[in-house]
């Protein structure tokens, strides 16, 4: 028994057959047959986390301290200045306090509330958050050493 195929039936469904698992062209269902889809498995996204080095400039800096404290902001401007002038980076160890970034944040009297925020004085933004912290539970009181500079 010789068995013989249509060359050009078996090159249509070669190519076909080709473009359905390429997905090329979609699956074409016949009737009473039970078509075997193929799904990609679907890639879970991935969450990039970039942190972004900001430019602290001075004017950048007054910026945020005017919007962080926008009932007196010209007081908080001079407290900057008169603590840090305007210096993240500036560290002060007088009496083992360990003060800190613009704000002279003191590591003695408030290092272990900042860790367990999760916040680094020296960081502009945490030094901010946690001065506004500060200001709402005791006022100006955490600054009256620079008073002298500041209140003029």
């Amino acid at each position: 028994m010789k068995i013989t195929y249509d060359k050009g039936a078996v090159l249509i469904a070669l190519v076909y057959f080709l473009a359905v698992i390429f997905h090329w062209i979609p699956l074409v269902y016949a009737e009473g047959i039970q078509p075997v889809v193929y799904e990609r498995p679907k890639e879970k996204p991935v969450e990039v986390l970039i942190e972004v080095e900001i430019d602290w400039t001075k004017e950048r800096i007054i910026k945020e301290i005017r919007d962080t404290f926008p009932e007196n902001p010209n007081t908080f401007v001079n407290i900057a200045k008169c603590e840090s002038n305007f210096l993240p980076s500036a560290h002060n160890p007088t009496n083992g306090s360990h003060d800190g970034g613009i704000y002279q944040i003191s590591q003695k009297y408030h290092g272990k509330e900042l860790k367990e925020m999760g916040l680094d004085p020296y960081k502009v933004e945490d030094n901010l958050k946690f001065a506004r912290l500060l200001y709402e539970e005791q006022g100006l009181a955490p600054w009256v050493w620079s008073k002298h500079c500041w209140n003029k």
